[in-house]
């Protein structure tokens, strides 16, 4: 009796392995490409899919990589200029940019330093226009 369980249990293992090992086999469905099923040098097939078409970097949120580097780029010319500046290195500026439109904000304690930052910041080579929100505090 003892030994007609060890026979069964090593049939059972056999035929759990086999099933096993050909849930592991899978079928040769694709075939790999051959010189004459590839198009002749000089040609291309056609792509599966259209490219995706090409987004605005108009529209908010929509700015390309390269977008966002030369706005970063700008920023930073533009910081560089305000912290090269005797007089106005030491206000607390905030800059940002966005297609060549330069945004200035924070406070200032004359009317004068918000009008000198604005022609600082006109100078800079790569802005088109300069947004000056800064606010003229007495401190």
């Amino acid at each position: 009796m003892k030994r007609s369980f060890i026979l069964t249990g090593l049939l059972a293992t056999l035929i759990a392995g086999i099933g096993l090992t050909a849930c592991g086999k899978h079928e040769q469905d694709e075939v790999p490409p051959t010189a004459s099923s590839m198009p002749p040098v000089g040609e291309t097939t056609p792509a599966t899919e259209p490219p995706a078409p090409r987004v605005s970097s108009n529209e908010p949120g929509n700015a390309s990589v390269g977008d966002k580097i030369g706005n970063a780029a700008l920023t930073a010319k533009v910081k560089t200029a305000l912290a090269a500046h005797a007089g106005l290195k030491t206000l607390p500026l905030n800059v940002d940019s966005l297609d060549g439109t330069v945004t200035i904000s924070g406070e200032v304690g004359t009317q004068a330093l918000s009008d000198e930052v604005t022609k600082l910041v006109q100078g800079v080579e790569g802005v088109k226009s300069v947004q000056n929100n800064t606010v003229v505090k007495a401190h």
